[in-house]
């Protein structure tokens, strides 16, 4: 288990647990550098509040990138970062949750 940084610096936690804590502290810390002035903060919320609530309704895992909710959260490169490391990945046009979906790890951003 490693945490890779684009700058090269590699963290090697001890455990799943403290690999776990690591994620979710990057999360946080990921979630909080959306500006809280951001047109895309209520809505970033509101998509990680759904998603952690019911993982498995389709209506809260994919956002339209040409719709309007999918122009606020593009225009917010860390609102997407977010999304990213929820699970969201782009599709034909969409943003789309695929596969198993941590809804702690949700839950936590929203409440960032």
């Amino acid at each position: 288990l490693e945490v890779r940084w684009p700058c090269g610096r590699v963290i090697r936690p001890a455990s799943a647990a403290a690999m776990a804590s690591l994620e979710h502290q990057i999360m946080d810390a990921t979630a909080r550098s959306v500006p809280s002035t951001s047109p895309a903060i209520g809505l970033l919320h509101t998509v990680l509040k759904n998603l952690a609530a019911d993982p498995t309704n389709t209506k809260f895992r994919s956002i339209n990138l040409s719709g309007k909710a999918g122009l606020k959260l593009s225009a917010e490169p860390s609102a997407m970062t977010t999304l990213a490391m929820c699970g969201f990945k782009e599709v034909r046009g969409r943003l789309v949750a695929e596969g198993d979906v941590d809804a702690g790890r949700c839950a936590a951003a929203a409440a960032a």
